[in-house]
């Protein structure tokens, strides 16, 4: 319907046009890409998942509309202007992407000729209208998001094995999530339901359920030994001013809740993950604070504290592809975690698309290496099809022998901040591989991004700044 906003909300009939739309997109998707052959070293010993984030849909998104047209998001069929025009799957420019894309990713993922375990969604389903967001408009968009997941992966043998987070976009209005859970029942009671069919896969998927419901956050047992626990960021997001109205240093009790699920899983010898959708630490580019001090700095203690079993963190939100290091609070010197930041299925603004295939040891849970797939959309609107081709992988990309947080670390201050060769690698990856805005060797953007990859602690990156980029 279309209110006195003159803004689209996504009804319940325009819904299941869409669901129906996506249905047909999985039979006619034209994703045609290559087999990609994964020197995985012991592949046998090998696990693997698919982490999978900010596809920011637009069921608003029109081919041949205004790439360039002057408003905060373009590619519309209202967007004035006689730009270059819209691709079919997207365009580089102030736009989201069309349900299709985001199918043919899926597609992708679903054939591609590795046993994955399950695959991470990283949430921000909607576009960057946020100006129309509501209720009715962002829940419709997540059980849409849902149920693409949901259908897309069908036939896999991980299509019962999708764990969910929450996005800041998610929320209406964006960011602010209140602190009361009754609150935000209109948004996770329905999505947890939508996703019930993957919970129920888990031998604790039950109270995995009811946690997603409450608090948004919540753990699962993935197989013996390993357990992935899902945060909700938005009780750290900067921008949720809810957070405003509570002196709490640890609001939703999500610390604590996190510090009793680790110390549980140390005593039952249990690997981790810990996935999420905002991350800890430093901006790269505004030198603010991407999750609040208090959590960087709780999230930094726990991290230490349990370092022997964390295996590494993933999350999403930047739309970039980039890392974070956790050092101990006390010098700030010594590596105790990685986060890794996986980039957008969205191209918004001027990214290629992607996701990301992690390799672990099946016997200790050890992150082996990190995998990223990319579209080119240029060549996609041109050959009227997707293809997505592997960007680079982690280990033989920058030249590491293992993703331990002293080699990540190594990585960033050995190789990245001194070496040209490798900054420019690192630089162009950064946009997922689109050479527009790269932030150059010799431009104060690089010492921001070191810095901010560096710590996460602004103590630290303090430090990093004044030193121009030493330890």
């Amino acid at each position: 319907m279309i209110n006195n906003m003159n803004r689209i909300v996504i009804s319940g009939s325009i819904y299941l046009l869409l669901v129906i739309f996506m249905i047909f997109l999985l039979e006619n998707v034209q994703s045609a890409s290559p087999i990609i052959k994964i020197n995985s070293g012991s592949s046998s010993n090998s696990g693997f998942f698919w982490h999978v984030t900010d596809p920011h849909l637009d069921s608003d998104y029109s081919q041949g509309s205004s790439v360039e047209c002057g408003e905060l998001i373009c590619c519309r069929k209202s967007s004035p202007g006689n730009s270059t025009k819209a691709g079919r799957f997207g365009s580089y420019g102030p736009c989201d992407i069309p349900l299709e894309t985001f199918m043919s990713a899926l597609d992708f993922i679903k054939t591609y000729p590795l046993e994955a375990s399950f695959v991470f969604y990283g949430g921000d389903n909607l576009a960057h209208d946020d100006w129309n967001y509501n209720q009715e408009y962002n829940l419709n968009y997540g059980l849409l998001v849902a149920n693409a997941l949901r259908s897309g992966l069908s036939g896999s043998k991980f299509q019962n094995r999708i764990i969910p987070s929450m996005g800041n976009h998610d929320m209406a209005p964006i960011n602010l999530t209140p602190l009361d859970p009754s609150k935000n029942a209109w948004y996770l009671h329905p999505v947890g339901d939508a996703f019930q069919f993957s919970f129920n896969s888990f031998p604790d998927g039950p109270a995995a359920l009811n946690s997603f419901k409450e608090m948004g956050y919540y753990t699962v047992l993935l197989e013996p030994g390993f357990r992935a626990v899902v945060i909700n960021t938005q009780f750290c997001n900067p921008l949720n001013f809810w957070l405003l109205s509570t002196t709490d240093k640890d609001p939703g009790q999500q610390l604590a809740w996190l510090n009793t699920t680790l110390a549980a899983a140390q005593a039952a010898n249990e690997k981790v993950v810990i996935l999420g959708h905002i991350p800890p630490g430093i901006s790269t580019s505004s030198s603010l604070e991407e999750s609040t001090g208090e959590f960087n700095l709780g999230m930094s203690k726990i991290v230490e504290r349990y370092s022997s079993i964390l295996v590494g963190q993933f999350y999403g939100h930047t739309h970039n592809d980039h890392l974070k290091v956790f050092k101990d609070v006390a010098t700030s010197t010594k590596p105790t975690g990685v986060a890794y930041v996986t980039p957008a299925v969205t191209q918004w603004e001027e990214h290629n698309p992607s996701f990301r295939l992690v390799q672990y040891n099946k016997q200790t849970f050890q992150l082996e290496n990190i995998f990223t797939f990319v579209a080119n959309l240029t060549k996609a609107n041109l050959d009227g099809k997707i293809t997505w081709s592997m960007e680079y992988d982690f280990i033989n990309g920058y030249g590491l022998t293992d993703l331990s947080p002293a080699s990540i670390n190594g990585l960033i201050f050995n190789q990245l901040n001194p070496v040209k060769e490798q900054w420019d690698k690192f630089a162009l990856r950064f946009g997922a591989g689109y050479p527009k805005n790269v932030c150059h060797f010799d431009k104060p953007c690089k010492l921001k991004k070191i810095c901010a990859m560096g710590n996460v602690l602004y103590s630290g990156y303090d430090i990093c700044i004044k030193s121009n980029g030493k330890q």
